[in-house]
């Protein structure tokens, strides 16, 4: 309780302080073999719109190969977190959530960072660009939204390749 208390008023403070530049949450590790459950996440989620009703929420259950489906029933988007290009949403809505996909366009593990997470934060392309863009624009027809984890370098610069690719999506 006091753990989820805390959370909740470092969301809350945020919240407050930047109102309604904050667009969007995604709010990583709520897994449910740790604890988390809605009743919780309904705690998150009402301290995150403090600031701004109309900021969407997210809550990642961790990284899917496939569709990543509401699992709590009270996010506003996916999380979507996934490691491989292979599965292109449907539809727009999942269980009354628009369908958001994360991934990660790098696949080499060069970022101490990131341990021993295959592809985040990383150089490389997973994917070439022309696949990208493809995948994008597939899942945008159908109505999906998708977020890509490129390299971002210490003085803010990103992966050449990677913009490279990025540059192929119109």
């Amino acid at each position: 309780d006091r753990f989820v208390e805390n959370w909740a008023a470092v969301l809350e403070e945020y919240a407050l302080r930047y109102g309604d530049k904050i667009k969007g949450w995604w709010i990583d590790g709520c897994y449910d073999y740790i604890g988390y459950t809605p009743e919780i996440l309904d705690i998150y989620k009402n301290a995150a719109k403090k600031g701004n009703p109309n900021a969407i929420v997210a809550f990642n259950n961790g990284v899917r190969l496939a569709q990543c489906p509401q699992k709590w029933g009270n996010e506003d988007f996916t999380a979507g977190e996934s490691t491989e290009f292979c599965y292109i949403p449907d539809r727009r809505f999942v269980d009354g959530a628009q369908m958001h996909r994360l991934l990660t366009l790098g696949y080499r593990n060069d970022s101490p960072q990131c341990d021993d997470m295959v592809g985040w934060c990383s150089t490389g392309l997973l994917v070439s660009g022309g696949y990208l863009r493809d995948y994008i624009n597939r899942a945008h027809k159908n109505g999906a939204v998708t977020t890509i984890d490129i390299k971002v370098y210490p003085d803010g610069s990103f992966d050449k390749e990677q913009m490279d690719a990025l540059k192929m999506i119109k």
